[in-house]
C-alpha cells in the first residue's frame, strides 16, 4: 500500500512535491528507478540494491522507500530515497556513531542510537536519485521533501542519527543546497578509480610515469615466472572455491567471520545476479590460491572482494595482478572505461594510475548542534583533504571542499 506523506519546508519558489512511501523496492518500477539513476553507478541500481538486501541484509533493519511525484506535468517519478533504519555499535565503515566518535571521541550521543541511513548503504558510493535534467532548485526541493519526509517517520527511544553515506562531491553540493541548515558534512574517504584509456593494458601502462612503468612490468613478470595460471568464471560457477581465500585475508585484520556464512553468501550473490558477477581466479595445480571478485556496470567494472592464499600471493604479487592488471585486460576486452577499486590503501592505488574522488558523508543528530562538534569536524575535514591531497596531483582535489563544514551551528529537521 502507498502512503502519501506531504513534505515539509521547502523553497518558496519551487512547487513542493508529493512524496510516496513505499514499504520497500518494488514500489518504484525498475525502469523508473534506473532513469532517475541513468548517471549513478552500481551501488546505487536497484538491481545491486534489491540483491544486497536478499542477500546481506542488514541486522535488525527496517527498508523504506520514498518517491517524489508532482511536478506539473510530470508522468514519472523526479526523486526516490531509500531509507534504511539501523542499529550502530557495529564499527563499520556505515557505523554512522563509530564515524561521530572519530571526529569528537567524547560527542554525547545517547546510549548506544540508531541510524536513519538514506541512500546506498554498501560500496562507499551514493548519490541522490534524482531526474536528469532537473533544475537545480527543483532538485534541492525534491531531495528536502525526501529527506524531510524520512526523517519524520516515527522512532522508538532516543532520535537516530541522520546519515547520508559516501556522497561525491556533486552530490554533497546538492545535498547542501537543500538542506543548508541541517547536519554536517564529513569527508569520510577518498575512493579510488582508474580511467582506462584506449589499447587495453599496453594502453594503461604506457600512460604512467617511467618508474611507475616500471613497477608495474616487475609485478607482472613476478606472477608470468610463477607456476599460477589464471581462470575466469561467473561467480555461480566457483562461488565454493572463495571463501577460504577471503577468510585468510579478513584474518590480517582480526575479522572473525565464519566461513560457512561466507560461502552462502557467495552462493547466493550467485544465484540473485548470475553472469553480472565475474572472477578471476589464480590456480596453483588447479586449486585456487586467489581471487578477485569483479561487477560490471553501464562502462565500469568494480573490484568487489579479494582473497588468496598469503604466501602464494606475496611470492607471485598476486594480489596487484588479480586486482589490477588482469582486471585492465579484461574491461578491454569487454570495452568498459573505468575500473572502481574503493576507499582506503590510497598509495597502492594512486602508484597504479588510479585518481581519487573525495566521499563526503552527512551526519545530522541533535546532539551535534554545538560549536564544540563544529570545531572538531573543521579539524577533521581539513586533515582528511590533506591526506588526499598527498597522493592526488594538484588540481584534483578542491580545497574550498573543506568548506562544506557548516559555519553556524546547523539545526535538526524535526523528528517524529
Amino acid at each position: 500500500m502507498q502512503t502519501p506523506v506531504t513534505s515539509g519546508s521547502r523553497p518558496a519558489e519551487v512547487v513542493a512535491p508529493t512524496v510516496i512511501e513505499h514499504p520497500g523496492f518494488d514500489g518504484v518500477p525498475e525502469a523508473h528507478w534506473e532513469m532517475l539513476n541513468c548517471e549513478g553507478g552500481l551501488f546505487t541500481s536497484r538491481r545491486f540494491m534489491t540483491a544486497l538486501e536478499c542477500v546481506e541484509p542488514a541486522p535488525d533493519s527496517t527498508v523504506k522507500v520514498f518517491e517524489a511525484r508532482g511536478y506539473p506535468g510530470a508522468a514519472l517519478p523526479v526523486a526516490a530515497l531509500p531509507c534504511f533504519g539501523v542499529p550502530t555499535g557495529g564499527g563499520g565503515r556505515y557505523d554512522a556513531a563509530a564515524l561521530v566518535r572519530s571526529i569528537l571521541p567524547d560527542a554525547a550521543l545517547p546510549g548506544q542510537p540508531r541510524s536513519l541511513l538514506l541512500g546506498a548503504r554498501a560500496g562507499y558510493q551514493n548519490r541522490m536519485l534524482v531526474a536528469p535534467g532537473l533544475p537545480l532548485e527543483e532538485s534541492a526541493s525534491a531531495v528536502r521533501a525526501l529527506v524531510d519526509a524520512a526523517v519524520r517517520q516515527p522512532t522508538e527511544g532516543p532520535p537516530p542519527i541522520c546519515t547520508i553515506p559516501y556522497l561525491d562531491t556533486a552530490n554533497a553540493r546538492l545535498v547542501r543546497a537543500a538542506l543548508p541548515d541541517y547536519g554536517h558534512l564529513a569527508l569520510a574517504a577518498g575512493d579510488a578509480v582508474i580511467d582506462l584509456p584506449e589499447g587495453g593494458l599496453e594502453g594503461y601502462i604506457n600512460g604512467l610515469q617511467q618508474r611507475r612503468r616500471t613497477r608495474i612490468r616487475r609485478e607482472m613478470r613476478q606472477f608470468a615466472e610463477s607456476p599460477c595460471e589464471i581462470t575466469q568464471a561467473p561467480l555461480g560457477e566457483v562461488c565454493g572455491e572463495l571463501a577460504g581465500l577471503l577468510v585468510q585475508n579478513l584474518r590480517k585484520y582480526g575479522d572473525g567471520v565464519d566461513e560457512r556464512v561466507l560461502a552462502d553468501m557467495f552462493r547466493r550473490y550467485g544465484e540473485v545476479l548470475g553472469d553480472d558477477v565475474q572472477v578471476i581466479l589464480a590456480r596453483l595445480d588447479g586449486r585456487a590460491v586467489a581471487y578477485v571478485s569483479l561487477y560490471r556496470w553501464k562502462q565500469a567494472l568494480y573490484a568487489r572482494s579479494w582473497g588468496g592464499d598469503p604466501q602464494v600471493a606475496r611470492d607471485a604479487a598476486l594480489y596487484f595482478n588479480l586486482v589490477y592488471y588482469e582486471p585492465i585486460r579484461m574491461a578491454a576486452r569487454l570495452g568498459v572505461s573505468a575500473l572502481h577499486l574503493g576507499i582506503l590503501a590510497y598509495e597502492a592505488k594512486v602508484l597504479r594510475g588510479a585518481r581519487l574522488e573525495p566521499r563526503w558523508t552527512l551526519l545530522a543528530h541533535p546532539n551535534l548542534c554545538h560549536a564544540d562538534f563544529t570545531r572538531a569536524l573543521a579539524r577533521w575535514n581539513s586533515e582528511q583533504l590533506a591526506a588526499l591531497q598527498a597522493w592526488t596531483p594538484p588540481g584534483l582535489l578542491d580545497p574550498d571542499d573543506v568548506l562544506f563544514t557548516n559555519k553556524e551551528i546547523p539545526r535538526a529537521l524535526p523528528t517524529g
